[in-house]
């Protein structure tokens, strides 16, 4: 046997060949013939000038990034909250009639809501600790920023806590995560009035002072006297016929509004005035909100003339199969999933109607009550400015020069509304001897 080797040409081109071999022994003679090929490695081809072990390299890196992305995706999913489908582009803009809620849930995109849209009323519910009242604060804010006159109807005066500006802690820690500074807290202003007789008229036209609140407290008053008094403010609004109007310029807000229904002791009187407002208060320019721990209650009644619901975490098993069925099981595996501050928000004009999520900003404004002393001293003082109006209108009629004495007491009306106790005092001392001279 003889094991030989030689080197093909270095010209040699690739193809096919015979190689023949040839043996002499003695007078013997054999020969046979193979086959062969020649050939390059496949890694020494090239496409277009690219090494083709080039182009192999960049596509298995290539796929290792995207299984690695594929994998953080799904990662990513599983741990997110809310799976609803969302296009930004059908979302509320920054504009001059716009206010900004806070962001997207899950996102640093930017989340608006035009506040003319509040003329086509809006419902916030949820559960109590799952932040809705923080969700209806923060659109009253952005409503007060833009120059519109609020009006609170409050069982609790947990409202009040907006003419002091914010100083907790906990509330501050949350402002970097929107970008706010605790600077940025504020005070509204605005003024509180506590309502003792449910039969009390309300007349809405001498609180709409743009940007202003005005917050009547019905602490005092039982589910049915609440319920005589909202039925008696909007039934009163109705018979001032306010004139027609584009765009909002009044908010209505009434807070624990559940409290009108019969099954939480109210008569539904003040329930079928709300009814009504929904229906006719755009025309004029008035918005309704209602704030509700329960949301199933209403939706029967009223929700074709309400275009947007705010909805938090909820515990009410007729809410969450509402949900279900309304928007399906992902939307209901999202709210129950829901951060405390996060709600869903619904509008007909967004999203194609189709619901999302919202993270709220934290609030401006003091997260706590006003204590009962301070309560006291804002009734005396409208009980003392309500006097001398009255007053000033009798000196009227008596053909009594009164401008001067109307002015010093716009001037104590002002000072009220900035929560300045010290110079309102100074005002009424030199107020009051001067309207009793008059008399004289």
């Amino acid at each position: 046997s003889f094991l030989k080797e030689f080197n093909l040409p270095d010209d040699l081109r690739e193809g096919d060949y015979l190689l023949t071999v040839e043996a002499t022994y003695l007078d013997n003679f054999s020969h046979v013939v193979a086959p062969f090929k020649v050939s390059k490695p496949i890694y020494l081809y090239a496409f277009f000038g690219i090494p083709v072990w080039l182009i192999l390299a960049i596509i298995s890196f290539l796929s290792f990034i995207l299984f690695n992305f594929y994998l953080y995706k799904a990662h990513a999913r599983k741990k997110k909250r809310y799976h609803l489908s969302l296009n930004m582009d059908l979302l509320p803009k920054v504009g001059d009639r716009s206010i900004k809620l806070g962001k997207i849930a899950e996102t640093n995109v930017p989340a608006y809501y035009n506040v003319d849209d509040l003329t086509t009323h809006a419902i916030v519910a949820g559960a109590t600790g799952g932040g809705k009242s923080i969700s209806a604060q923060v659109v009253v804010e952005g409503a007060l920023e833009k120059g519109i006159a609020v009006i609170i109807f409050d069982p609790t005066a947990q409202w009040s806590g907006m003419l002091r500006k914010c100083d907790d802690k906990k509330m501050l820690s949350f402002y970097p995560k929107f970008g706010l500074k605790p600077s940025d807290a504020k005070a509204y202003s605005g003024n509180v009035r506590q309502i003792h007789n449910e039969r009390e008229f309300v007349d809405v036209r001498k609180f709409m002072n743009p940007g202003q609140i005005q917050i009547f407290t019905m602490s005092k008053l039982t589910p049915q006297q609440i319920d005589v008094f909202v039925a008696g403010v909007i039934s009163g609004i109705f018979k001032t016929g306010p004139e027609e109007h584009p765009g909002l310029r009044l908010l209505l807000v009434f807070d624990e509004v559940h409290r009108l229904l019969p099954k939480f002791g109210g008569s539904g009187k003040g329930f079928l005035q709300i009814e009504r407002a929904c229906r006719e208060f755009r025309k004029w320019g008035f918005g309704v909100m209602l704030v509700s721990q329960v949301l199933s209650d209403f939706v029967g009644e009223i929700k074709a003339n309400i275009n947007t619901e705010i909805q938090v975490r909820v515990a009410e098993e007729n809410d969450l199969e509402r949900v279900r069925e309304r928007y399906g099981l992902d939307a209901l595996k999202s709210l129950v999933r829901a951060d405390v501050g996060t709600g869903m928000i619904q509008n007909a004009e967004y999203n194609k109607g189709l619901p999302y999520f919202v993270s709220f900003r934290p609030i401006f404004h003091n997260t706590r009550r006003l204590p009962d002393d301070i309560l006291e001293k804002y009734n005396s003082y409208n009980e003392s400015i309500d006097d001398i109006s009255y007053q000033i209108e009798q000196l009227e009629q008596e053909k009594i020069d009164t401008f001067d004495l109307k002015m010093e007491l716009k001037l104590v009306k002002d000072k009220l509304m900035t929560g300045n106790f010290t110079v309102v005092d100074i005002y009424l001392e030199g107020l009051k001897p001067r309207i009793e001279k008059q008399w004289d």
